[in-house]
């Protein structure tokens, strides 16, 4: 039985005609649609294994410092370009001895800064070089370019030298440009 009722009709009933106690309240559901995206991960660096040949010329040769010039051609991406160090000279004996000091490779699109530890002997008339770079920043295109490597070489008269960079640098995430 309704309890739901007219005093005059003696039952309520509902706009299309049934009893308004037949209505029964039924649940409403809304569905809400949601997209997650994912955060864009982050580029991450890269690390490249870079060789470089250079053929330099010593263009000061004092008892204490050095200054060389060549050209330097490298491994992809750096190409031709100029080397430019100046050292500090320690000789403890006529036939060895070590170079200390800063170096920059100059290259179309960029350069790169950094160090270098060169230890040489003498033998036969023939300089042999080993030692370490460490770039520690770059320019243009290299910017935020780092690392580190080895270096060999040899010269037969003290002004000409051939040297090998062999470099482990890394280079940071590409910046987007936006247009």
């Amino acid at each position: 039985m309704c309890s739901c009722s007219d005093p005059r009709a003696g039952r309520s009933t509902h706009s299309r005609g049934l009893p308004a106690c037949s209505r029964r309240s039924v649940p409403t559901t809304t569905t809400k649609t949601t997209t997650t995206t994912k955060a864009t991960p982050k580029p991450k660096a890269t690390t490249k294994t870079i060789t470089c040949r250079e053929a330099l010329v010593a263009t000061k040769a004092g008892a204490d410092n050095s200054e060389n010039f060549g050209t330097v051609t490298c491994s992809t991406p750096f190409g031709k370009g100029v080397r430019h160090d100046t050292a500090t000279l320690a000789a403890p004996t006529k036939t060895a001895g070590a170079f200390t000091g800063g170096l920059k490779l100059f290259f179309n699109t960029g350069t790169l800064r950094g160090t270098y530890h060169l230890n040489f002997t003498i033998l036969n008339k023939v300089v042999t070089y080993d030692g370490t770079v460490k770039i520690s920043s770059g320019t243009g295109e290299f910017a935020g370019v780092t690392g580190s490597g080895t270096t060999t070489g040899t010269s037969d008269d003290g002004v000409h030298s051939t040297i090998t960079d062999k470099l482990t640098l890394k280079f940071p995430p590409k910046k987007k440009t936006t247009s």
